[in-house]
């Protein structure tokens, strides 16, 4: 019995994987619902409420922004604040090295999450 081609098993098949899908969002709205904190620093903070990724895809990309997003800033905040914009001031510092403006470009991250964590508390509403 062929059931490859069989239109009824694959609607059947693909009506299953959207509840899946609406299941799973429900069960997600759900624990954002049901656990509303009381206070800001006691709230959990997953990164999936902001960023809606396949986790098969996730970590790969955080080992990625993890290494590219710092050295990109630190190399960025090197050029403007140090160098002026000027590719010839930029070569006379001889920046060669890798850490260095990764440092920098982390430094520049954590300063912006930290403004961006204040806001947010500062916005925090209780429930």
């Amino acid at each position: 019995m062929q059931t490859a081609h069989d239109p009824y098993l694959i609607t059947v098949k693909r009506s299953m994987n959207e509840q899946k899908i609406k299941n799973r969002k429900q069960k997600f709205q759900l624990e954002v619902k049901s656990k509303p904190s009381k206070n800001f620093l006691y709230r959990d903070i997953k990164i999936n409420y902001y960023l809606h990724l396949p986790k098969s895809i996730q970590k790969l990309l955080f080992i990625g922004y993890f290494i590219l997003f710092p050295y990109i800033i630190g190399i960025t905040f090197i050029f403007f604040a140090l160098a002026y914009a000027s590719i010839e001031t930029y070569n006379n510092l001889q920046m060669d090295s890798f850490m260095l403006p990764w440092l920098i470009g982390y430094e520049c991250l954590a300063f912006t999450l930290l403004l961006f964590i204040i806001k947010s508390a500062f916005c925090f509403k209780k429930y």
